[in-house]
């Protein structure tokens, strides 16, 4: 009684105020007084918060000379942890609130969290550039082509001999029932297609309006339709296997064109 919920830093020792009294049957009784209840990393039990990033990158530019720019970029990355930061986009949560996610509200969630980050983009190529067709046109492209994110497979079922409660979302999966499911480490389940996208402008600037630009901006030009999410619930809190896992729950943008007029004046 008298206690709720925390807000405490994972994987430390921390200090509790606890009003013991709050359901007190004497309503002489109901006060307020608050006793400090000092609970150990053990006693916890929660996983420290762990989010590390390495990247390589290389690129090869051409610098805007003769009527044209291009820059060609590659980037080697690994995004590692246990926590995305203050949002969660993997799970079925996909939960985009600042600091109101699941994790850490129990440590079972937090079991084999550890791996590849959903954020996690291994190898990723961007290509841009522009051309000056004439003085007035001018036509520019962008390329994207990334390594799909990790796929990683949970359960929300019940197994009291690892002391799951079905409300808690655990790294336990690919059995017939909530006893025989084995460890799925976070990000462990392979990954999704890659992004592959294309996107083209072209511009037009009168000479006889100084200042004045039209734009046509073209996105995906292919209408690629990359899997961005899939489900990842393998067993539900009934206990069953769930006939959504792997279901796409997302796609990438479809094609899209923005029209732009834009005039800058000097004084």
């Amino acid at each position: 009684a008298g206690f709720g919920c925390a807000s405490f830093n994972p994987g430390e020792s921390n200090s509790f105020l606890v009003d013991f009294n709050d359901n007190n049957p004497d309503p002489s009784l109901r006060r307020k007084t608050y006793t400090k209840v000092d609970l150990t990393k053990a006693d916890l039990g929660f996983e420290k918060a762990e989010r590390k990033y390495y990247a390589v990158d290389l690129f090869l530019e051409h610098p805007y000379k003769n009527g044209w720019y291009g820059k060609i970029n590659y980037t080697w990355s690994r995004n590692t942890g246990n926590t995305e930061g203050q949002t969660a986009s993997d799970f079925n949560t996909a939960q985009g609130d600042i600091s109101t996610t699941q994790t850490w509200d129990n440590p079972e969630v937090m079991r084999y969290a550890n791996g590849l980050l959903p954020n996690n983009r291994t190898h990723q190529i961007k290509a841009f550039g522009f051309y000056d067709l004439t003085p007035e046109w001018t036509v520019g492209a962008n390329l994207l082509l990334a390594s799909g994110r990790p796929r990683s497979c949970v359960s929300r079922a019940a197994d009291p001999a690892l002391g799951i409660n079905p409300a808690y979302t655990v790294h336990y999966c690919f059995g017939a029932t909530a006893q025989t499911n084995v460890v799925s480490p976070r990000g462990s389940v392979g990954n999704l297609e890659w992004d592959r996208q294309l996107d083209l402008n072209l511009t037009y600037k009168p000479q006889q309006v100084k200042g004045l630009a039209l734009k046509v901006d073209v996105f995906n030009v292919f209408n690629a339709q990359t899997v961005q999410k899939v489900s990842e619930e393998y067993m539900n809190r009934a206990g069953s296997v769930s006939s959504t896992y792997q279901r796409v729950i997302s796609y990438s943008s479809p094609r899209f064109v923005k029209l732009t007029a834009e005039y800058n004046y000097k004084f």
